[in-house]
């Protein structure tokens, strides 16, 4: 059996003392697959090593971003030290609609996104409840939607922005605007407190960013976020989560203890 562990800085840190075999750490794709993927996005064949070379050795991110931007190859900074960052604001910019477009990116806070969360969370969050009613906000949800590069359509009704872009574009967002990510947080977590707890949770772990209070924790209500969930959240909030599924604290193994197993005895993590 092999285990695949994806996620920011190192994702295998809280169980790293555990593993006794060796650890293959995958890089970017090979030309071969990168440019198997540009193929399939439709890119121009000849300028499947362009976009390689500028993807900074096959980055996954980064060739979906110049796969979406390959018609301005010539008016895009082609150094090696662009950042998936820089691309992501390149696109945005690209949004026809102003108002789409200034949702669009504070939305990422974001776990989960329908009409009614653009109406009744994002757009008072950001103080543009006037310019946003329902049948708007239908219209902003729709072609939202149509941005496959940004979010992904769970056929339900609702959307979720790709797991790629979060794990680059989260922090900067939680950095450079804590007040307006905090107020979104504030209001979804109350939003969804009736409508789906699981992302209510979310949201009031992530609100602890800006001095919320912590939420009780305990291993039934958290075993319901993913591991990319928990990924997202502050560092201090993934230490009391790993506490109460049972799993040693990365403080724990800094301070040199011993191995530690879940409660049941048994060497499993979160599924």
């Amino acid at each position: 059996m092999a285990v695949l562990s994806a996620g920011r800085g190192d994702a295998l840190d809280p169980v790293r003392k555990r593993i006794r075999k060796p650890v293959m750490e995958l890089g970017g794709l090979g030309r071969e697959e990168a440019d198997t993927l540009l193929g399939r996005l439709g890119v121009n064949p000849d300028l499947f090593a362009t976009i390689y070379d500028r993807s900074g050795g096959g980055h996954p991110l980064k060739l979906r971003l110049w796969a979406r931007l390959s018609d301005q190859l010539d008016d895009i900074d082609d150094s090696e030290d662009i950042t998936a960052a820089y691309l992501y604001r390149v696109l945005l910019s690209r949004i026809d609609d102003p108002l789409l477009r200034d949702l669009a990116h504070p939305g990422l806070i974001l776990r989960r996104i329908n009409a009614d969360v653009i109406e009744h969370v994002l757009a008072p969050a950001l103080g543009l409840a006037d310019e946003v009613d329902a049948d708007r906000a239908e219209q902003l949800w729709d072609a939202l939607s149509r941005h496959h590069w940004l979010v992904d359509k769970d056929g339900l009704g609702w959307l979720s922005h790709r797991r790629d872009l979060r794990a680059e574009i989260l922090p900067m967002l939680y950095s450079e605007s804590p007040k307006e990510a905090a107020e979104i947080d504030r209001r979804a977590a109350e939003w969804f407190s009736d409508v789906d707890p699981d992302t209510a949770l979310y949201h009031e772990l992530q609100a602890t960013r800006a001095g919320h209070p912590m939420p009780d924790l305990s291993a039934d209500a958290l075993v319901a976020l993913s591991d990319e969930d928990l990924a997202e959240l502050p560092d201090a909030v993934q230490e009391l989560s790993n506490q109460a599924m049972g799993l040693q604290s990365k403080r724990g193994y800094g301070q040199g203890q011993g191995d530690s197993t879940s409660a049941g005895g048994g060497d499993e993590t979160r599924r």
